[in-house]
């Protein structure tokens, strides 16, 4: 018996630390509705954790992206399909670029870790998504 709960108890424990590491990070694609080019996305993060929204994008397509929160230190930075992040886009609220390559983007919404690091840090946001 003192064994099993040993084992049990070890079991319970690794879970634990490996759903925290999984629900830590979210990944979303982004679907448009029939006819639609832009989508409104709502969300909460706390402290280190991000969000990412993938969208399929063309070459030449044009991605726009305006986030809104009432936390002031919510923030976002868009990735290329090589996970590269796009000038400018790093800690913005507004961003619009012509796309130089077709595949997947990444829309990761964060804190920076200034904020992020603070206990209780978190902020709800409404992100919204366009491609035109």
């Amino acid at each position: 018996m003192k064994t099993f709960l040993s084992v049990l108890s070890v079991i319970i424990v690794a879970t634990m630390f490996n759903v925290t590491d999984v629900s830590a990070q979210k990944k979303v694609r982004v679907k448009f509705s029939n006819g639609a080019s832009s989508t409104v996305l709502k969300g909460r993060i706390y402290g280190y954790q991000y969000i990412d929204y993938l969208i399929n994008a063309r070459e030449r397509q044009i991605l726009i992206v305006n986030l809104k929160s009432k936390s002031r230190f919510a923030a976002f930075v868009v990735f290329d399909p090589t996970m590269e992040n796009l000038e400018g886009s790093s800690g913005e609220k507004e961003f619009t670029v012509e796309l130089m390559q077709s595949g997947d983007y990444v829309v990761r919404v964060l804190l920076p870790r200034s904020q992020a690091r603070r206990k209780g840090a978190m902020a709800d946001f409404t992100v919204f998504i366009k491609i035109e």
